[in-house]
């Protein structure tokens, strides 16, 4: 919504209203890193994430533990990195094993499946996306997905759906 922004506080979730700056909602927890996708927000803590909706001036857990189980999750981005247009994706920066995960979405966000398992330098620190809109189909050796951007102590590593 362009109504509210969520904040990463001391590991709670802020739901901020962006026109007085307002605190609407809070939700305690030990999170690391959030991503936004329209009224979704997916929030990581150090081995799982959960998906809240924003409904009106409030977060509503949707679904809690989309993906489990994983060391020691740093980073989280979401976008469309396959260029399919039918969903989007879950990027997942898990220092602990030194990859990143790709996870497909389904459309209601209740669960996620394994797509992809990339090997990242271990000095691995920042997740990003590049979204498709900020390049042009007639940019050189562009395409029309949203890429993957993973920087750290050693290197910035690229990736697009041909690497993928």
């Amino acid at each position: 919504s362009t109504d509210y922004v969520a904040a990463l506080e001391s590991g709670d979730i802020a739901l901020i209203n962006v026109e007085d700056g307002q605190q609407e909602d809070q939700l305690l927890g030990s999170y690391v890193d959030l991503a936004v996708y329209r009224d979704m927000v997916f929030a990581a803590d150090g081995s799982s994430v959960d998906v809240f909706e924003a409904d009106s001036n409030s977060l509503e857990e949707e679904t809690s533990g989309i993906i489990t189980g994983l060391d020691s999750i740093t980073e989280i981005v979401v976008g469309d990195f396959d260029d399919d247009d039918s969903d989007i994706e879950l990027a997942v920066l898990d220092a602990g094993t030194d990859e990143v995960y790709i996870y497909e979405l389904d459309q209601h966000y209740d669960s996620a499946s394994l797509s992809e398992v990339i090997d990242v330098d271990s000095g691995a620190l920042e997740l990003l996306t590049l979204p498709e809109y900020v390049e042009t189909s007639t940019d050189t050796g562009g395409n029309l997905a949203d890429d993957l951007l993973v920087g750290g102590s050693n290197s910035t590593i690229f990736y697009d759906e041909t690497s993928l």
